[in-house]
């Protein structure tokens, strides 16, 4: 079932985080959409998870919620490398410039490799 998705729309919050987690395959899925806290410590590991279970994705948006906290900007995590092959456009809603926001972005460089696009949107 979850193969065949092509569209897909989460909200991670840290209570859904369990980093051992594997993500099933997403092999059809063409338009993820995901609303993260970006200041959370484990936000790129999520991303970097969707990635590789996403082989074909093509739109990433990234939806950036702000909740900062002292233990996050502690603790912030690197992401894996993990390139991508096929995503092409790029959509960052609710973007602040911010040390966590700004790692979102760099990771997206250089893991897209056929990135086309940018969509900078900060409300």
């Amino acid at each position: 079932m979850l193969s065949q998705l092509e569209i897909l729309m989460l909200k991670i919050t840290r209570a859904d985080c369990n980093p051992k987690h594997v993500f099933p395959m997403l092999a059809n899925l063409k338009h993820l959409e995901l609303i993260v806290h970006a200041d959370y410590r484990l936000a790129l590991h999520h991303l970097t998870s969707f990635l590789k279970a996403s082989p074909f994705l093509q739109r990433l948006v990234l939806k950036l919620d702000f909740i900062v906290s002292l233990e996050d900007i502690e603790k912030i995590k690197k992401a894996a490398k993990c390139p991508h092959h096929y995503l092409k456009v790029v959509e960052i809603v609710g973007y602040r410039a911010c040390a966590f926001a700004v790692d979102h972005i760099l990771f997206l460089i250089k893991s897209a490799t056929a990135l086309d696009k940018i969509v900078i949107d900060p409300l």
